[in-house]
């Protein structure tokens, strides 16, 4: 702890062995999300390389049957935030929050507006997150349960080389603005695309399975799986992490700075979470709450407008 404190912590990326050693969800695998967990419905997105993209939600063992497919023009991603705390045997194999996150203020935020901390992330081949830094700038988290990751982490600074989208906001009920770089980082011709890119430093490993990535506040990074990957990635906001997530909270305009307290930025980080959601609207917590339940009907297939015919499916992860 003292080590990860003063070297890593909201200071650099790490990836530390071993954190789950313990955890049932080091035993997953794709047999047994299909025997058991084949009729449950799970968000998927379709993509290809050119910038389009389709989502659909789809039985779990359609996904199963298919998760091994990708090139490198097309390919396919779950990221879905709800479907592991939906199931309590998954859900509870992910074990304990490891001793370096343990400090975690999220939990002082309304549960409508708070992020799910669970999201399965089961990519194939040649599958990848846009080059970005997390909402609410927060500490992020990912675990490889099977297959490996190659990373690349950009340190702050270098945003005037990374072609970030320029005034985008979050859209989440308690909205935060929304940092995305136009650049895919793994593409041999983003140099080509992106004279300035050319300049950007970046952090380049790789992340096998067992193995734990703690992400800090302020790092552009892009993940991209070389192989059929499943992880499952969450936050925190510790206590160098909160104040900065606060900020953008208060960027979002859900909660006016007029009515904190004037010694607002004096106080601990406890004190100034609870100062700040103490001052949400109704109206924000509401409209959470709408979308919460909105996510899991569309999940459930209560809600229409959801590609989930195998035809369909196959015809969106090769568009």
């Amino acid at each position: 702890m003292e080590e990860y404190e003063e070297l890593y912590d909201g200071k650099q990326p790490l990836i530390i062995e071993g954190a789950m050693e313990d955890w049932g969800a080091m035993n997953w695998t794709k047999e047994l999300f299909k025997q058991q967990y084949g009729t449950a419905r799970v968000a998927m997105k379709g993509y290809s390389q050119d910038g389009g993209s389709e989502q659909m939600a789809l039985p779990m063992e359609m996904w199963t049957d298919h998760a091994h497919e990708g090139s490198g023009g097309t390919w396919s991603y779950i990221q879905d935030e709800l479907f592991l705390a939906s199931q309590p045997k998954l859900y509870a194999d992910l074990g304990l929050q490891p001793k370096w996150l343990e400090t975690d203020y999220f939990q002082l935020w309304p549960k409508e507006v708070r992020p799910a901390n669970a999201m399965l992330l089961w990519g194939g081949p040649f599958s990848r997150s846009e080059l970005h830094i997390d909402p609410y700038n927060w500490t992020g988290t990912n675990m490889v349960f099977y297959g490996t990751k190659d990373w690349r982490l950009f340190p702050p600074g270098q945003d005037h080389l990374l072609y970030v989208k320029e005034g985008f906001m979050s859209g989440f009920p308690m909205d935060c603005p929304k940092y995305n770089s136009a650049v895919d980082a793994f593409d041999p011709e983003a140099g080509r695309k992106y004279p300035k890119f050319q300049k950007a430093h970046a952090l380049k490993c790789r992340q096998r399975r067992g193995e734990l990535m703690i992400i800090p506040t302020g790092w552009f990074h892009q993940a991209f799986n070389t192989e059929e990957t499943l992880a499952v990635s969450s936050q925190v906001l510790g206590l160098k992490s909160s104040p900065i997530a606060l900020e953008e909270v208060l960027k979002g305009r859900s909660v006016s700075r007029r009515v904190l307290p004037n010694d607002f930025w004096t106080l601990e980080p406890k004190q100034q979470t609870l100062a700040v959601m103490g001052k949400l609207p109704k109206h924000v917590l509401k409209r959470g709450a709408a979308v919460i339940q909105d996510a899991m009907d569309q999940v459930s297939g209560k809600a229409s407008g959801r590609l989930d015919t195998s035809s369909q499916y196959k015809t969106s992860i090769r568009s």
